[in-house]
């Protein structure tokens, strides 16, 4: 998504709206009835993780989405049913994590044409050469990853199946947990990140300039920092991402 600002297809303080058109559409419930934020929900909302959202995929319009489409919805038609239920708070009125960059993902295909997952091979995966790095749709086989685990309790493992409740139909680009990749992978873009955007390739893929707004404490510029001190503890904040 910085990238596309650096080209001028994106603005940080634009409305969501403004790619989105749905996203007009978005209230909060009170006293149960439906009212309009007084707060225009931006891009920088959605980087912040301060639009409103939560991670609550259960939800009846995505139900009923997927039913009507027999299992198979787009990136934008997902997205755009979340409009279909309220905000749990005003744009910027404190930090939840949630579906914000799953947003982010629509407003990025919106911005460039594309769909989510070409753009991220074309600007980050092909140049920086990683070759074991792709979106994995519902269906996808695992191929990378030697086990699935969790505690069921303190004295057993179980083997969990390699799903991904983020899939949620084989058209679907999840911008917050879509990725499969590798560790040789991803240090190739932990490296070019951590060397002003250039890549051992020689490819840059963001300015120097822009990878200091990403790791610029953005958070209190729009909601209330408190929300997020007991994840990191007191004095942090939360960046681009």
């Amino acid at each position: 998504a910085m990238r596309l600002v650096e080209e001028g297809a994106l603005g940080l303080d634009f409305p969501v709206h403004q790619y989105l058109p749905e996203f007009r559409g978005v209230y909060l419930l009170r006293d149960g009835q439906r009212i309009r934020p007084r707060t225009v929900m931006t891009v920088r909302h959605l980087f912040t993780m301060s639009a409103g959202f939560n991670y609550e995929l259960d939800r009846e319009p995505l139900r009923a989405l997927l039913r009507k489409n027999g299992g198979h919805a787009t990136t934008r038609e997902i997205v755009a049913a979340l409009v279909e239920s309220p905000l749990c708070f005003e744009p910027g009125e404190r930090y939840q994590y949630s579906l914000c960059h799953d947003v982010l993902a629509a407003v990025v295909e919106a911005a460039s044409g594309e769909r989510f997952s070409d753009f991220l091979r074309r600007v980050i995966f092909e140049p920086l050469g990683m070759k074991n790095t792709s979106m994995r749709h519902a269906g996808d086989p695992v191929t990378l990853a030697a086990q699935y685990c969790y505690n069921a309790d303190e004295r057993n493992m179980r083997e969990a199946p390699p799903t991904n409740q983020f899939a949620l139909s084989p058209e679907y680009e999840s911008g917050g947990a879509g990725i499969v990749s590798s560790a040789d992978d991803y240090s190739l873009f932990v490296d070019a990140m951590a060397n002003g955007g250039v890549g051992l390739s020689g490819a840059r893929i963001l300015s120097a300039e822009t990878i200091d707004i990403m790791r610029t404490e953005q958070l209190s510029r729009v909601a209330s920092v408190q929300n997020f001190s007991s994840a990191g503890g007191p004095g942090y904040g939360y960046g681009l991402g």
